[in-house]
């Protein structure tokens, strides 16, 4: 069954059937019945001049259906089943914002197509407009038959640039919050891992400010128990209040830090009580490592010269020889009471 742009595609391709080419040979249609160009007939009819103002206006008429086809080739009406949703790609909306859009989608017809790139079997992956996507499935449930299919633009780029041309437009909404800025920061540098390597290289390839990318990007310092927090309630904290948490790891308090970070998401206390209360409460102190005391080594002296030293911790016995000569003369030795010992030890437990 034919689509609606299809239809339209054939409606506009029916006007110019009539419109001979500006360039090439007169018979290059004549397989389509075309014994004479269009010039030819209306100057058979009405003469010379009449003839070349009305190849004007066919040409005219032309370029403004070219132009009309390009747009009707560009926009599809693609089935929701037939769309494929990438992994981290959805720009997370606060409830209130999802519900807006939704209530506007439902009532007005999509003004900003998604944008798709076509896959294996007839199948298309968003690219940008998750959300989009989401609302008309949910729509579709409420009102079967209104919704089945959602307008999309094709996206010809290649997976790389697909993939971060997909951030980008998520980037440029000023109610992405920060995380969510910082994941997709994350994505461009690891897309580009040869040539973004500092914030300085970030904020050159987004055209985002220095100092708000190093904002952004110190969620880096976060333990992974507060970046999962993070990931569940992104809306929760602002680039200030996620930098001074980050500081605060760094200084020790990671345990404080979560502890503020769940009382924000419970709504118990705001943002800055929050970074408040990391920084007025003492970090608790590193434990110091116990100081063990060394065994001072036992030094043999053969006159004035040194034979060996001989050191035991708890479960080791180290001799060090004055000369490999020496080492090697004791060493059948040492071997030959190791053996005594351990022949005396399983006979021991063997009684």
């Amino acid at each position: 069954m034919a689509t609606k742009g299809n239809k339209r595609m054939q409606e506009l391709m029916g006007l110019t059937d009539e419109i001979e080419p500006t360039s090439g040979k007169p018979d290059e249609r004549k397989d389509r019945g075309f014994k004479h160009s269009a010039t030819q007939q209306i100057d058979s009819i009405t003469g010379k001049d009449k003839a070349e103002e009305r190849a004007l206006e066919a040409e005219e008429r032309a370029s403004k259906i070219e132009a009309e086809l390009a747009i009707t080739k560009s926009v599809m009406n693609i089935p929701l089943d037939k769309l494929v949703e990438v992994q981290g790609r959805r720009r997370t909306l606060s409830e209130n914002n999802y519900q807006e859009l939704k209530r506007n989608l439902e009532q007005h017809p999509l003004a900003s197509p998604i944008s798709v790139r076509p896959i294996a079997n007839g199948m298309f992956e968003i690219t940008s407009g998750h959300n989009r996507v989401s609302i008309y499935k949910e729509l579709r449930a409420e009102f079967p038959g209104r919704f089945d299919t959602i307008k999309g633009w094709i996206d010809e780029s290649e997976t790389e640039s697909a993939e971060e041309l997909g951030i980008y437009a998520n980037l440029l909404h000023s109610d992405l919050p920060d995380f969510e800025k910082y994941l997709g920061f994350k994505k461009i540098a690891a897309l580009n891992a040869d040539t973004v390597k500092t914030h300085d290289d970030l904020a050159k390839r987004t055209g985002i400010n220095r100092r708000t990318v190093s904002q952004i990007m110190s969620i880096d310092d976060l333990p992974d128990e507060a970046k999962d927090l993070l990931a569940r309630q992104p809306h929760s904290f602002g680039s200030k209040a996620l930098e001074a948490m980050a500081a605060a790891c760094r200084e020790g308090r990671q345990a404080l830090v979560i502890e503020a970070m769940n009382l924000v998401i419970d709504k118990s206390i705001d943002q800055q009580q929050a970074i408040d209360k990391v920084w007025s409460v003492p970090a608790t102190p590193k434990k110091k490592r116990e100081l063990t005391t060394r065994p001072e080594p036992i030094t043999y002296m053969v006159g004035r010269s040194t034979y060996c030293s001989y050191v035991r911790s708890e479960k080791r016995i180290a001799i060090n020889f004055k000369s490999a000569e020496d080492a090697a003369e004791i060493e059948d030795a040492v071997q030959e009471i190791l053996k005594k010992q351990a022949e005396r030890r399983r006979n021991k437990q063997n009684k």
